[in-house]
């Protein structure tokens, strides 16, 4: 497939994935960056610096017992382009209940997690402040994203119980606020 590309950098202070047990990379436009150990109960989609966040929130559900899938997507115009089978095999089993974390709007992930997926994304105009803070407030932590998977898998105390913090802020309403981060 010959299209434009484009190089896109973060200013964002991001770790080096290990790409060790990666399956495939990205000349398909998805990829599996770290398999469950067997099939999936949840397959994690995410791009650029939201993998990162995917990846810890895997380790988050292990020790709560939940085998996940992070898939890093950097191109979704690839991804589509390839053949079914191909897409499948990144995707999981058709069923597979699945979670896209995205630091911007949701609209377009639901033709990848499907009728059983949700999403943690922001569909509307940020707030300032401390990077991090926003964040947190937004619900990019891993054990909001591992609330968000336990709601899909119908363990809804243990979720509530993981993501107490952030539906009190929510319940708080207030963003964070500052002349530093993100907006």
């Amino acid at each position: 497939l010959r299209t434009p590309s484009a190089l896109i950098l973060s200013r964002q202070d991001l770790a080096i994935l290990d790409r060790s047990k990666a399956k495939g990379d990205l000349s398909r436009g998805a990829y599996i960056l770290r398999d469950a150990d067997g099939d999936p109960d949840v397959v994690l989609l995410a791009t650029g610096s939201e993998v990162e966040l995917a990846l810890m929130t895997r380790e988050l559900l292990a020790e709560r017992g939940v085998q996940a899938r992070v898939v890093s997507m950097p191109s979704w115009e690839l991804f589509d382009a390839q053949d079914e089978a191909c897409r499948s095999s990144v995707l999981g089993p058709e069923g597979t209940p699945r979670v896209s974390v995205e630091a911007g709007t949701t609209i377009g992930w639901a033709r990848y997690t499907g009728s059983r997926g949700a999403h943690v994304g922001l569909d509307r105009f940020g707030a300032s402040g401390p990077g991090k803070e926003v964040l947190k407030h937004f619900g990019f932590t891993r054990e909001h994203v591992a609330a968000t998977v336990l709601r899909l898998l119908g363990r809804v105390d243990e979720a509530n119980e993981l993501d107490r913090d952030f539906q009190e802020g929510q319940a708080a309403g207030a963003a964070p606020s500052g002349s530093m981060g993100h907006s």
